[in-house]
C-alpha cells in the first residue's frame, strides 16, 4: 500500500470518526437532561451519571477536534480507540450481565438493538485501530 493511499484512508477514517463524535456529542448536549436520566438508570454507571453526562459529550467533541487538526490527529486516533473500546466493553457488559438496559444514545442510534449497537461500536473501534496503525506507518515512512 502506498503512502498516499494510507494518507487518504487515514483522512477518510478520521472524517467518519469526526462525524460520529460531533453527532453524538451535540446530541448528548442537546438532550442533556434525558441523557443524564438514562445514565442514572444504568446499573453499571448510574451513581456517576452527573459527571459522566457532562464529561462524555465534551470528550467526544474534543476528540473530534483532535482528529480535525493534522498535527494532533495521532492523539485523536488514540483517544478514539480508547473511548470506542470503553463504549464497546460497556455495551458488551450490558448485553451479557444486565437484563434491564436503558439506551443512552440519541438520533438514529436508539433504533438499533443492543447487539446492533455492539456491532456498530466494534466497527468504529476497528476503524480507529486501523487509522492509528496506518497513521503510525505513514509517520515511520517519513523518517
Amino acid at each position: 500500500m502506498t503512502k498516499r493511499l494510507r494518507y487518504i484512508l487515514v483522512e477518510i477514517i478520521s472524517a467518519l470518526l469526526i462525524l460520529l463524535f460531533v453527532y453524538t456529542g451535540i446530541d448528548k448536549l442537546g438532550n442533556i437532561v434525558r441523557f443524564r436520566k438514562t445514565l442514572a438508570a444504568s446499573p453499571l454507571i448510574g451513581s456517576m451519571a452527573g459527571p459522566i453526562s457532562l464529561f462524555l459529550p465534551f470528550a467526544e467533541l474534543s476528540i473530534a477536534l483532535l482528529l480535525l487538526i493534522p498535527a494532533l490527529r495521532k492523539w485523536g486516533l488514540v483517544a478514539s480507540l480508547v473511548i470506542m473500546s470503553l463504549f464497546t466493553f460497556y455495551i458488551t457488559y450490558m448485553i451479557y450481565f444486565t437484563p434491564d438496559r436503558p439506551c443512552t444514545c440519541g438520533g438514529v442510534l436508539p433504533q438499533m438493538t443492543w447487539r446492533q449497537h455492539l456491532m456498530f461500536n466494534i466497527f468504529f473501534t476497528f476503524l480507529a485501530a486501523t487509522g492509528l496503525g496506518l497513521h503510525k506507518r505513514i509517520k515511520s515512512l517519513s523518517r
